[in-house]
């Protein structure tokens, strides 16, 4: 018994840990997942700055006998919360994506994560009501104490519980190749059946004057934005289409970066960017970009008529089309740096 409840202080730290560490690694993703989960918008950035550290403590807390009560008790209060989240939402047939570990291992929610907080939640109980268990400075000594079946019983459960969570792993892993496979099948479906179009002549994208196709888009931030909140910078919008599973679009991502800083005050730049977020997070590492909409299910390159991605349009403060369509990476650089020195000369 003893071991069995150290084995669950440290597996209790061992998952709080890397909740905390998946957290700070995509604060935009974990932020988009309070929003998900119906935390209000107020209030957001400050559960998102709060939970990581305090996760951390419950993990130090867990580790020295002296304190693992308070940490399993403190580890319950989270894990409650979360499982009441998580209840309410399935209640109302809600299942957003639980980005819990980070967006890496980001998937819905659903009975299994119910199944998996109650169950780590019968482990924090069992630490209050029972005990630490063995301390870790004392291992050697009272493993030494213990009869060969405890011995035994510990061993096997150790081993289980490894394969359990290597498992675990290993299908979150293929769920989301298989994401990443079935969105990377549709947009080269997309690009295919653009390809075998028959071109429409000279010019690409919507004629200069047409009215700007409206949107009403989430950002990877969390909230949302339109083409009228866009627009109300009063600075002509630079609209980016572009996708997380395209080759050539993951080129781009350090021009935008450096556009939104050059050009500020000259253009707005924003960029309408297709699949998964996690992905999408994934693929501005390293970069400063922060003006993104996640396309979703709108097909905005087709009211645009720009079905090639990469491909961009400026629109003017007017709401209008204010550039031919350009697409491919030199064009739009090309388009950029027109109109920026069209700006600066005026």
């Amino acid at each position: 018994m003893a071991f069995g409840l150290l084995g669950g202080r440290l597996l209790l730290a061992a998952i709080f840990v890397a909740a905390a560490a998946g957290k700070l690694r995509a604060r935009i993703g974990f932020r988009r997942t309070l929003v998900a989960f119906g935390v209000p918008g107020a209030a957001v950035d400050s559960v998102a700055i709060l939970i990581p550290p305090v996760e951390l403590a419950v993990a130090i807390l867990l580790l020295p006998a002296a304190s693992a009560r308070a940490g399993a008790a403190a580890s319950l209060v989270l894990l409650a919360a979360f499982t009441a989240a998580t209840a309410v939402n399935l209640a109302q047939g809600r299942t957003p994506e639980c980005a819990c570990f980070g967006t890496t291992a980001s998937e819905p929610i659903g009975p299994a994560t119910l199944a998996r907080n109650v169950a780590l939640s019968v482990c924090a109980l069992l630490i209050v009501v029972a005990g630490p268990g063995a301390r870790l400075g004392a291992v050697a000594t009272e493993w030494g104490a213990a009869s060969a079946d405890e011995r035994f019983l510990s061993v096997t459960s150790l081993a289980l519980l490894v394969a359990l969570m290597t498992m675990n792993w290993y299908a979150a892993q293929l769920r989301s190749a298989n994401v990443r496979l079935s969105a990377g099948l549709e947009s080269l479906e997309r690009q295919l059946e653009t390809a075998r179009a028959p071109s429409a002549g000279g010019s690409v994208g919507l004629p200069r004057g047409t009215l700007a196709p409206p949107f009403d888009l989430p950002r990877l931030e969390g909230d949302r934005a339109s083409l009228d909140t866009l627009k109300e910078v009063g600075l002509p919008l630079l609209l980016i289409f572009s996708d997380a599973h395209c080759s050539a679009c993951a080129q781009l991502w350090p021009d935008i970066s450096r556009w939104e800083q050059q050009c500020a005050g000259t253009l707005t730049v924003a960029v309408i960017c297709g699949g998964p977020p996690p992905l999408v997070e994934m693929k501005l590492v390293g970069t400063s970009v922060t003006n993104v909409l996640l396309a979703g299910e709108a097909k905005l390159t087709d009211l645009y008529s720009l079905s090639l991605i990469p491909s961009a349009v400026i629109v003017g403060s007017d709401g209008r089309i204010d550039s031919e369509g350009a697409v491919g990476i030199p064009a739009i650089r090309s388009l950029v740096a027109q109109r920026t020195r069209l700006t600066g000369e005026a």
